[in-house]
């Protein structure tokens, strides 16, 4: 007694007509029933009632050995229910034949679920959830449904390369071996093609998760099209400024506020005496002696003064 009592997973013993005749106190605790009660109450009077028909064909399946478990909710006696997994099988009760239940409580594991799906669906981020003794889809989110344009049954049950996803095989592989080698990525780089044809840019990251004995790769990535996109356009910005400033004989340079300086042009490289790699991201007092550098800083500082 000592024993069941200390078990939070909740004990029902009845007869194998299914008549309860005992339960521990966590059955009374968790469904809000008293024992006097719960005694010559069939088994199935516990689930709701909309679901009992459904559980006698489960238990039938049970003890005939089809199935190990019972997935149904327990009713509480204030009408709510009780997330579960319940297990039966035969025995004895002080020499009488008899059906042991016991029932663990999921309430927390549907609560961690229900916060996971919730961060899941609505992550801005493209996610998806794959076998991964198959790599087929068997979730994703509707971010990723959104950006890349497919329908959700489009998806699910199909692999990347099914859908023909990625367009850099090498990458993909590199991706597959590392995943298998630490069991993660984070942060890389990947084009991406979705269901029209428009190519992406995703940064990548993801991990192996288990779940019920089972391995899934979750696969996050944040889209940098654009992102990427305005990077080209300010190389070719720069290189169209850059281009400018060589054709000028004039020194021309250009400092940080604090005197660092962020570029220049060949003739200011000729100057100095350095190439222009070495010029950039030094101060005067890197390039000049002192008493120049000094003069210099002090010019800037005057010019500060001006543009503020």
């Amino acid at each position: 007694k000592t024993f069941f009592e200390t078990i939070d997973d909740m004990i029902f013993i009845g007869s194998q007509s299914g008549e309860i005749f005992f339960t521990n106190s966590a059955v009374t605790r968790k469904l809000g029933y008293t024992v006097e009660e719960l005694i010559g109450m069939h088994i199935l009077d516990v689930h709701p009632q909309e679901k009992r028909k459904e559980a006698e064909k489960i238990f039938a399946k049970m003890f005939a050995g089809d199935i190990d478990h019972c997935p149904l909710p327990l009713a509480r006696k204030d009408g709510t229910f009780l997330p579960v997994e319940t297990r039966v099988w035969f025995g004895k009760w002080d020499e009488k034949e008899c059906v042991f239940g016991i029932s663990k409580d999921l309430s927390k594991e549907k609560e961690s679920l229900e916060t996971f799906n919730k961060i899941f669906n609505n992550n801005p981020a493209l996610m998806a959830i794959s076998n991964i003794e198959d790599q087929k889809f068997t979730e994703v989110n509707q971010a990723l449904l959104n950006k890349l344009g497919y329908q959700k049954e489009e998806i699910i049950g199909k692999t990347a390369l099914e859908l023909g996803l990625f367009i850099e095989p090498q990458k993909q592989k590199m991706v597959k071996e590392e995943l298998f080698k630490t069991g993660k990525i984070k942060s890389l780089e990947m084009k991406i093609k979705t269901k029209s044809g428009k190519i992406m840019d995703g940064l990548f990251s993801g991990e192996i998760i288990e779940s019920q004995g089972n391995k899934y790769f979750l696969t996050v990535m944040i889209d940098m099209t654009e992102q990427k996109r305005a990077e080209e356009e300010l190389k070719v910005q720069n290189g169209l400024i850059n281009s400018l400033l060589d054709s000028i004989p004039d020194i021309i340079f250009f400092k940080d506020k604090a005197g660092v300086y962020l570029g220049c042009n060949p003739s200011f490289a000729e100057f100095t005496g350095k190439d222009k790699a070495e010029i950039v991201g030094k101060t005067d007092y890197d390039l000049f002696d002192k008493e120049t550098a000094d003069s210099f800083r002090k010019y800037d500082v005057k010019m500060l003064a001006t543009l503020t």
